[in-house]
């Protein structure tokens, strides 16, 4: 517990504000998170003051943070999908329809957040609390391939298939995000310098090795790049934005303004999730056309101004929704790029569901009671 310091939260159906100690973000629809720099500074400095860290130090930092990790994976054969639900990891097997418990390599603690990969050998990766694991799904054996510092807890991560890295997101006791990069073979990663991007949500790479991610409700589209001439061989976020789909608004009210949170890219469409901005229960399950973009050395061939704005324009006609959905969306898409899968409610049976979409036929695979949730 955090003594002496309270949340300030507003619910969206009652304009009086309450203060609580310790509430859930992923789950409660309902409530907006309103943090005072006074009082999200008194709380940093008992998060510093802490031994250990609790439950409600990992849920601040998420709240602060901006971004979340991936809740869901494709396994190689795409005949299953790995799902982080409220109640642990799961694996679904489509063809039967049937999901199965796996054992978590660390404690599970729903607060906490998670992220989701898969590496070419068909192993999932996993980020989790101070390191990364893999799983053996034949064994049924976590293995851990990075052990990070006590003082960083990792948060998300993407495996890129065109050259087998790995880019991972951590955290610190400050409410910092942090960006590493973890090549093939390496022994210690190498940090990620962000310039104008504080933050990269739902980050994934698709077959080509081309980075796609969020940032302030947008899309954004581009690379990890370095500059081999320079004596210090950093390595950068390079991109910039396709697709302006934030609905961003200022008001005295409390903000429905939605915009990215997570994607899984294919080579001709783009999914993502857009999910209320600063809080949680309303979002949509969409998808935008993947633009013929070439970059050199991380810069966009032949860019203009009046060249972005027609992009916009184009990114923004090739929209189409797929569900509503402002929680769970488990959105993930499969290797071969043949399938997508995600979590949406069904308007005629007014549920959530989880669907598999195949080209343009769209399958129901079971709704929340297949996977433990809703109950």
């Amino acid at each position: 517990m955090i003594i002496g310091t309270r949340i300030l939260v507003c619910f969206r159906r009652n304009a009086r504000c309450r203060s609580v100690k310790r509430m859930s973000v992923r789950e409660n629809g309902a409530v907006h998170f309103t943090v005072f720099r006074k009082i999200r500074a008194k709380l940093l400095e008992a998060i510093r003051r802490m031994r250990f860290w609790t439950a409600p130090a990992y849920l601040f930092l998420a709240i602060v943070s901006g971004s979340r990790g991936a809740e869901a994976v494709f396994s190689l054969d795409e005949k299953s999908v790995f799902l982080i639900t409220p109640k642990g990891l799961l694996q679904l097997n489509l063809p039967t329809k049937s999901a199965q418990k796996i054992a978590f390599p660390t404690k599970f603690d729903s607060d906490k957040d998670y992220g989701l990969s898969l590496s070419n050998a068909g192993y999932p990766l996993l980020a989790a609390d101070d390191g990364l694991w893999a799983y053996d799904p034949e064994k049924s054996k976590w293995t851990r391939i990075y052990r990070g510092p006590a003082d960083l807890i990792c948060t998300d991560l993407a495996y890129n298939p065109a050259n087998s890295s790995i880019v991972f997101q951590t955290s610190d006791r400050n409410a910092s995000t942090s960006y590493w990069l973890l090549q093939k073979d390496a022994e210690k990663p190498v940090q990620i310098r962000l310039r104008r991007v504080r933050y990269l949500s739902g980050l994934g790479f698709d077959s080509q090795g081309r980075l796609f991610f969020g940032y302030n409700g947008d899309l954004w589209m581009g690379s990890i790049c370095n500059l081999p001439e320079e004596q210090r061989s950093d390595y950068w976020v390079c991109g910039i934005r396709i697709a302006p789909l934030a609905d961003l608004e200022t008001s005295f009210g409390t903000p429905s303004n939605q915009g990215v949170e997570t994607v899984a890219p294919l080579a001709d469409r783009i999914y993502v999730h857009l999910r209320r901005l600063g809080g949680s229960g309303w979002g949509n399950i969409a998808s935008v056309a993947t633009p013929p973009l070439n970059f050199t050395d991380g810069e966009p061939e032949d860019d203009s101004l009046e060249k972005r704005l027609v992009l916009y324009q184009e990114e923004l006609k090739s929209i189409r929704f797929l569900g509503e959905n402002g929680s769970y969306g488990f959105l993930c898409a499969s290797r071969s790029g043949a399938h997508v899968f995600y979590r949406a409610s069904d308007p005629k049976a007014e549920k959530m569901k989880l669907w598999l979409l195949s080209g343009q036929q769209t399958e129901e695979i079971g709704d929340d009671s297949l996977i433990g949730m809703g109950q």
